[in-house]
């Protein structure tokens, strides 16, 4: 099964310039403070990063971004540095992929960070954490993913304010694209159940790796996952089974169950893998048949 996966995933489109999320840790918890976190790693080569997206497992609604350029690390808390960011965005829906207006070039040796939370331009913001000192990669060469914050919603002074390190505590994860390798989006909601689709963040699609998808079944009961792979993208309510998100040349059956909490699914690419597919998974074995939402992703460095 799954070398029949994979098989499929190869049939993808060929790219000439795609774009990668790094990984990242997975999601451990929700930290709720008049105060924002994110992450900071040193640039092993040139990079162009494109994209960015904060996870809302606390389901605040909007999403506050903001994107360093920084000439050396953050000092160590309780010192600060006074930083201004080169991309900043705020009250955008949580469920946006954000386009930065402008990608942002790093040289080698830069110092990329990022402080992400969603909720309000002021108050309380959740900031979703994941473990410290996280070994992720980049362009296919290894970098290290730090916590850094501000003491404050960031939106309250539009990502302007002293940073600090902490050393290996805590990140708060935000999802960085880059160009040079995969990509992951989310795109057409199911219209019978609330089944989520998306990509475990510790595993997105790299050559050579595993690639990890995860279904969290909204409650529904259900006995195994089918799932649908395809090409293209595809908008299309059937009566009686939902919308459609993807237009399937393969549907897969007997995955596992899954979890209200989420059920993750490790697959092997293999090295030479590269293109887009479309993806959706239906929960079977329960009643009726909800469908998740649509995935979109693309293999690559």
């Amino acid at each position: 099964m799954k070398r029949t996966i994979l098989a499929v995933l190869s049939l993808g489109l060929a790219t000439a310039v795609l774009t990668a999320q790094i990984p990242m840790s997975k999601f451990s918890s929700t930290f709720s403070a008049i105060a924002s976190r994110g992450y900071f790693f040193q640039a092993p080569t040139a990079l162009i990063l494109t994209h960015a997206q904060v996870p809302d497992e606390a389901k605040r609604g909007k999403q506050i971004i903001a994107v360093y350029k920084l000439s050396a690390a953050p000092p160590a808390y309780s010192a600060t540095v006074h930083v201004t960011p080169v991309a900043y965005v705020d009250n955008l829906d949580s469920k946006v992929r954000w386009r930065l207006p402008t990608p942002i070039i790093y040289n080698k040796g830069d110092y990329v960070a990022v402080i992400g939370v969603c909720g309000p331009n002021s108050g309380i913001v959740a900031n979703s954490y994941g473990g410290g000192n996280f070994a992720s990669q980049v362009r296919g060469l290894p970098i290290r993913l730090l916590r850094c914050g501000i003491q404050a919603n960031i939106a309250g002074q539009k990502g302007v304010g002293g940073m600090f390190s902490e050393g290996n505590g805590a990140i708060a994860r935000v999802r960085l694209t880059f160009a040079g390798g995969p990509q992951s989006e989310v795109h057409c909601a199911p219209s019978n159940g609330a089944a989520e689709l998306s990509i475990c963040d510790e595993h997105p699609a790299i050559p050579g790796k595993n690639f990890g998808l995860t279904v969290k079944s909204g409650g529904a009961a259900n006995t195994g996952v089918a799932l649908a792979i395809g090409l293209t993208r595809l908008n299309m309510h059937i009566p009686g089974l939902g919308t459609l998100c993807t237009n399937p040349v393969l549907i897969v059956f007997g995955l596992r169950a899954a979890t209200t909490g989420g059920t993750n699914y490790l697959f092997a690419i293999p090295s030479a893998s590269s293109g887009t597919v479309n993806l959706q998974a239906a929960l079977t074995g329960g009643v009726g048949l909800p469908l998740t939402n649509g995935l979109e992703v693309t293999v690559g460095n």
